[in-house]
């Protein structure tokens, strides 16, 4: 099916690569050529967003006529996911930074019904009661009396706050009704198969209580609570029969997933699911649970029934030593989209016919960007200062032996997140220009049980800082890389932990970049609003009593800007609604106060999450121009 391959790629403007040639580095840092790849339920359709040079366009393909039936161009909202309520209807969400006077910049979403028959665009919330057009959950679809609706969480006030709202939206016409309003303290509804609201979640901050509430009679009546000041459960959906409310838990370091019957709120039996911290998969059509999701060095997608795991293993067979990612598949479970990564697929979308067999190329994830261009990543781990083992990536770069290479150590956000296998355009792309990446998954990191998350606790910028020298100590003392050609950049918590490379750790690092990174974290958590869930969090990591503690000057870079003796870059967006670009500025002053050599560089309208291709293209150059300055490849 070469020609479907072709027809994509010509609509995405990609480019071809000359064998032997390195891509440029705008082929890394540009948004994907292809992405939210979503199966309309019948399977006879493909949704999906194409990036091109100064474009982004939304187009919907017929998969056996191999032709674009539908294309519009995405406006200047960042365009979010594409998701089918039925086969004739296409949900787009998109979101953009908006100023909330003192909740500061926040990042705030919305929903359009766009009818590929008519070519109708429908607002979802734009006829709603206050609600402001504005999003606090995703949409979910049910058909009701043979018509398909689209339920929507919102907001509308009451008094000076906002209330959980659930709105049902005729996708045609985007006439409102409003169907059931929560409290102050609610988070989350859950639907039936019906379209009604059958349980809800609260928080009472006073009490630090979660509840699991269902209606017994007129009232709503808690079934099932937890008193947390931070870690509480979380409502799923429903469960696999539609017939009980699954609630996700921690107990005994691995994930539960609970459920309770939706009749009289009993406990039911918990799902059987194996793995430490699995996550869910859910039938995007049923809405309920069709199998889950473990991740180690590799993505392990297991489904509850035999046939549809017999129809995944068909997929994973298809390609040896890859690493496959599921996307999307139709409701029958025969044509399937994998994501597939490695030296010889490279980074490339695929259709899976199971009615024929036949594996097609459906468009590679990044134009311009060869299966020969991906830099081989080697999962590994090594023993930190106090014995506890740290798993990491390590990408290597294509032509070199793996010996006394230049080191780019590149700490993940959050801190609780995690990198994940497969192909990350970030470290490719330093990669790419002659560096071994290392992304050390240190203490206090997701995904690897909750004694190695806990490892972190009151460790931010202490041990969970020196996780990542020690990786650089294993590899040097491998012969792998040069130990005094070692630079920090990182995004986000990385982007502190560049930071608080140049400034606490004096003597390791050559040079240092830091993406909307954190300088200051009294300053940081004095901005949070109320002391929450949020600030408690923080707390423990920094092991602090509060925000005007002054343990955390110890650990703030900006307190120790007077100490650091490298190079210093500084890149922030100026609509980041979660680490606001103060934080850069006041250590770009302060070193420049200092007499210390450091950059600064805004991305006008540019996120946290580096969404818009252009500015995120101009990060990657000016990082990686940076390191080629102060820590040469060659």
């Amino acid at each position: 099916m070469r020609l479907l391959r072709t027809i994509v790629v010509m609509l995405v403007l990609s480019l071809p690569v000359a064998a032997g040639a390195t891509p440029p580095l705008d082929a890394y840092g540009a948004l994907p050529a292809l992405e939210n790849v979503t199966i309309s339920p019948d399977g006879n359709l493909l949704a999906y967003v194409t990036n091109g040079p100064g474009r982004r366009m939304i187009q919907v393909l017929s998969i056996d006529g191999h032709k674009v039936i539908n294309a519009i161009q995405a406006g200047p909202d960042k365009l979010r996911e594409l998701r089918w309520a039925d086969n004739d209807t296409l949900l787009i969400t998109v979101s953009n930074a908006r100023y909330m006077g003192w909740y500061g910049e926040r990042e705030l979403s919305g929903t359009v019904a766009y009818n590929i028959l008519t070519g109708t665009i429908v607002n979802l919330l734009k006829k709603a009661r206050l609600a402001g057009h504005l999003e606090a959950g995703p949409p979910e679809s049910r058909v009701i009396g043979g018509k398909t609706q689209i339920f929507v969480p919102g907001a509308t006030l009451s008094g000076l706050a906002g209330v959980l709202t659930m709105f049902r939206v005729d996708p045609d016409s985007g006439d409102v009704t409003e169907i059931e309003d929560g409290t102050k303290n609610t988070e989350a509804f859950l639907l039936d198969d019906s379209g009604n609201v059958v349980a809800r979640t609260d928080y009472d901050e006073d009490k630090q209580r979660w509840s699991l509430l269902m209606r017994k009679g007129a009232a709503w009546t808690e079934v099932y609570g937890v008193n947390s000041g931070i870690e509480t459960p979380i409502l799923l959906g429903l469960g696999p029969e539609g017939k009980t409310a699954i609630v996700s838990t921690t107990e005994g370091g691995r994930a539960v997933f609970r459920q309770f019957n939706l009749v009289d709120g009993s406990a039911a039996a918990p799902l059987n699911v194996e793995g430490t911290e699995p996550s869910l998969i859910y039938d995007p059509i049923g809405h309920r649970p069709i199998g889950a999701l473990n991740v180690d060095d590799h993505f392990h997608f297991t489904f509850f029934k035999a046939s549809d795991q017999s129809a995944w293993n068909s997929v994973v067979h298809a390609f040896p030593g890859e690493d496959v990612q599921f996307v999307s598949w139709s409701a029958d479970r025969k044509r399937i989209v994998a994501l597939v990564t490695g030296k010889r697929d490279g980074a490339s979308y695929e259709i899976i016919d199971l009615n024929t067999g036949h594996a097609d190329l459906l468009s590679d994830a990044y134009a311009g960007i060869e299966p020969a261009d991906v830099a081989e990543v080697r999962p590994i781990s090594y023993a930190a200062a106090d014995g506890l083992k740290i798993p990491a990536f390590l990408t290597l770069p294509n032509g070199k032996p793996a010996k006394n290479l230049p080191l780019i150590v590149l700490p993940h956000g959050g801190p609780a997140a995690r990198d994940m296998p497969g192909f990350d355009w970030w470290a490719q792309a330093i990669a790419s220009r002659g560096y071994a990446v290392l992304q050390p998954q240190f203490r206090g990191s997701d995904g690897y049980g909750w004694a190695f998350l806990a490892a972190g606790f009151g460790e931010w910028g202490h041990k969970m800082q020196t996780d990542l020298s020690d990786g650089a100590r294993f590899l040097a003392e491998q012969g792998i890389v040069d130990p005094k050609r070692v630079c920090i950049i990182g995004a986000s918590y990385g982007g502190y932990a560049a930071l608080a490379g140049a400034a606490l750790q004096r003597g390791i690092y050559r040079c240092a970049a830091s993406v909307a990174g954190i300088s200051d974290p009294m300053n940081m958590m004095s901005h949070l609003p109320g002391h929450g869930r949020g600030e408690r969090y923080l707390e423990r990591f920094f092991g602090v009593s509060g925000f005007s503690d002054r343990k955390l000057d110890e650990v703030a870079p900006l307190a120790h800007s007077s100490d650091v003796d490298i190079p210093v870059l500084l890149v922030h967006g100026t609509n980041d609604s979660v680490v606001s670009s103060v934080q850069s500025q006041f250590m770009h002053d302060a070193m420049v106060r200092d007499g210390k050599a450091v950059t600064m560089i805004l991305l006008n309208s540019e996120d946290h999450w580096l969404s818009v291709g252009a500015t995120r293209q101009l990060m990657l150059s000016k990082t990686v121009d940076f390191l080629e300055k102060n820590n040469p490849p060659n």
